[in-house]
């Protein structure tokens, strides 16, 4: 099955540089400030961390920040349920 699927953009080997960079920079930020939050701590939102390093007509921003267990079964359902987040805005 897995075989089949056809490369999607920003997945596997067609991941674009800048996006790998922009996610690595909010990854720093993040974890020295502790912070749990789509925006840096000075503000910056992904679209303005993204430009940094390019142009992308689409790109989306997923933070995990893990469960006990970390398999790819447990990583989806955190992203679908969201425990513990205070508001659902991101999902309208």
């Amino acid at each position: 099955y897995m075989e089949a699927l056809k490369v999607m953009g920003g997945v596997g080997e067609a991941s674009a540089v800048g996006l790998a960079l922009a996610a690595e920079d909010h990854v720093a930020d993040i974890g020295y400030t502790g912070a749990v939050d789509h925006a840096s701590s000075d503000g910056r939102r992904p679209a303005d961390r993204v430009r940094k390093y390019g142009y992308f007509q689409r790109f989306g921003e997923v933070l995990w920040f893990g469960s006990e267990v970390a398999n790819a079964r447990c990583i989806v359902l955190d992203l679908i349920v969201d425990d513990g987040v205070p508001s659902r805005g991101h999902r309208k």
